[in-house]
């Protein structure tokens, strides 16, 4: 592809446009599978994040999810009111610790099948050549990210 082509590219596509499509396509087939269970993706990934680590902080979280603290806020408060979250004061008073309630690890394991064939469908949607990809280049965007790149 010659230079000209490279420009024709950057000018017509959106990366930022193709990326957000692509998790919507992707997040409502998790969402569809959930649905019986009565949660989202966002709500499954939550729980087995904080399931996970056992006990964890909010700062951790939003670490590992790269996701925005506010948003985490709003979030965690959800699984809260639902009983499947339960907020700590941290030993020091200084903040606070997650830790999934009973009805929070019960919501995780009744998830998981569904979740399951979530994941066989996102597979035959993006083949496994796109899912190495989309690993590696998370990986690689993330990774930057850390670096300051």
């Amino acid at each position: 592809m010659g230079q000209d082509e490279d420009m024709k590219t950057e000018e017509c596509v959106c990366i930022a446009g193709k990326l957000r499509l692509l998790n919507r396509v992707v997040t409502s087939i998790y969402d569809d599978a959930l649905r019986p269970t009565g949660m989202t993706i966002c709500q499954m990934t939550l729980l087995t994040v904080i399931g996970e680590s056992g006990l964890t902080t909010p700062t951790e979280v939003s670490a590992c999810l790269q996701v925005e603290k506010s948003t985490l806020s709003r979030n965690l408060n959800r699984l809260r009111k639902q009983g499947w979250l339960e907020m700590l004061s941290d030993a020091h008073g200084s903040g606070q610790r997650l830790k999934l309630t009973e009805e929070g690890q019960a919501m995780l394991e009744k998830g998981k099948p569904h979740w399951i064939v979530a994941q066989g469908k996102a597979l035959r949607l993006l083949g496994d050549r796109g899912v190495k990809d989309l690993v590696a280049l998370a990986e690689l965007v993330c990774s930057q990210q850390k670096n300051g790149l």
